[in-house]
């Protein structure tokens, strides 16, 4: 949520080029930026920019980026609507989708159990689980990393309690993910 152009450019060109990594830790923001954009020029690349919360991120980076009209893209992740809009105005945001009752199931018992099969005795405490994370993927897979760490006979207890303060209003993975930490 809180942007360093410095850390950005940093992370950037130390996964480009490994070897010089010492070398970037000691340039300013502007050499970086320009050392970058010298990286990239004339090439092909593909940068993920995940969990963008506004646009101070893209505006730190886009001089940096050459376009050379070669194909290069920058793919943002974001939970902010329009934040695609605001970068480029003629963009489509593709819109993730919830999974289906059964795919979120069935990741949920991939995280429990990997390759083995649910136990028939948990069978329908997985599939309550599975319906309260209410299609979030990430819901599963916070909700998966606590049970991982309790024992199978005390699911059910758990079940409820997160049934109750996780899943019942709007804001249930902000709580899942607070629900993780503390425990």
């Amino acid at each position: 949520q809180v942007y360093s152009k410095h850390n950005l450019l940093l992370q950037i060109l130390c996964v480009i080029d490994s070897r010089s990594s010492d070398q970037y830790h000691k340039m300013n923001e502007d050499d970086l930026a320009a050392k970058l954009y010298q990286q990239l020029k004339g090439k092909r690349y593909v940068i993920v920019l995940d969990d963008v919360w506004d646009i101070e991120g893209w505006n730190l980076l886009k001089h940096s980026l050459p376009d050379d009209c070669n194909g290069s893209r920058v793919l943002l992740t974001t939970r902010i609507q329009n934040l695609s809009l605001q970068i480029k105005p003629d963009s489509k945001p593709h819109h993730l989708r919830s999974l289906t009752n059964k795919e979120s199931l069935e990741l949920l018992q991939k995280k429990l159990f990997a390759k083995e099969d649910c136990p028939p005795a948990l069978s329908e405490v997985v599939q309550c689980i599975a319906r309260y994370c209410k299609g979030l993927p990430l819901a599963v897979v916070l909700v998966a990393g606590i049970l991982a760490t309790t024992q199978q006979d005390c699911w059910e207890e758990v079940t409820r309690r997160l049934s109750s303060t996780i899943f019942v209003d709007n804001e249930h993975c902000m709580e899942t993910l607070e629900h993780s930490y503390n425990y």
